[in-house]
Formats: structure tokens, sequence, C-alpha cells
């Protein structure tokens, strides 16, 4: 119920949602590009050896090169990798929205406090005042 306390507070949690939105839109602008790294058959790394994925020399899908069928193409893994990516950046802009929208709600708490204190010490100067005259 201190105005002054739930000001500040509410002001740092407005401050916080910007300052923490920033990192976190950069690591989904970093993630935007792993389904390349993660659906693409052919990986190598600096040393030029190849990653451990599950594909054959000739780019085949070991699954596929063992069975002859494909049960996971570089398609459909882009396709689940772009909707994991979707939802993880609606997931993290809704987050962030609200902690916003109640960063707001208790900056608008604190001012109607600020106002309940300031009516109050109206209505005491003005009591005061008719006690002086009496």
């Amino acid at each position: 119920e201190h105005a002054t306390s739930v000001a500040i507070f509410a002001n740092y949690l407005v401050v916080d949602t910007v300052l923490c939105s920033i990192p976190r839109f950069v690591l989904m602008t970093l993630l935007a590009g792993f389904g390349n790294f993660l659906c693409h058959p052919k990986h190598t790394s600096s040393e030029g050896m190849q990653n451990i994925e599950p594909y054959t020399e000739d780019g085949q899908q070991i699954t596929e090169h063992l069975t002859g069928k494909l049960i996971w193409s570089r398609e459909r893994c882009e396709g689940a990798v772009s909707i994991l990516s979707m939802m993880a950046f609606v997931t993290v802009v809704g987050f962030t929205m609200v902690q916003l929208a109640l960063a707001l709600q208790v900056r608008a708490y604190s001012s109607r406090l600020w106002r309940e204190k300031r009516k109050a010490r109206e209505v005491l100067q003005g009591e005061m005042q008719v006690m002086s005259v009496i």
C-alpha cells in the first residue's frame, strides 16, 4: 500500500520487460537458422569430419538405405522445425506482451494509490482548516 514502492516496482517491471525482450528476440533470430542445420543431409564441421547424422555417404538416410523407405524426409523435417519455430516465436511474443500488460496494470495501481493518498491528504487538510476556524 505504499505508492512509492509500488511505483518503483512498476517502473522496474516495464524496464525489465523491454530489456529482456531484446535477448529473447535475438535468440529467436539465431534459432531461426537451426532448421537448416538439423534437416540438411550433410553437415561437416570445421575439421571436415562429418557430424553424427543418420545419413550414408550418398546422402540417403540410413533408415531409407536399410529398409528402402524414407520415414523422415527433408521437407517434413523443415516443416516441423518451422512450425516449432513459429510456435516458439508466438510464445515469446505472447509472454512478453503479458509481462508488459501486467507491468502496466501495476503502474496503474500505483497511480491509483497516489491519487487516493493525495485525496486523503486534501480531505485531511480541509478538515484541519475547518477545525482551525472553529
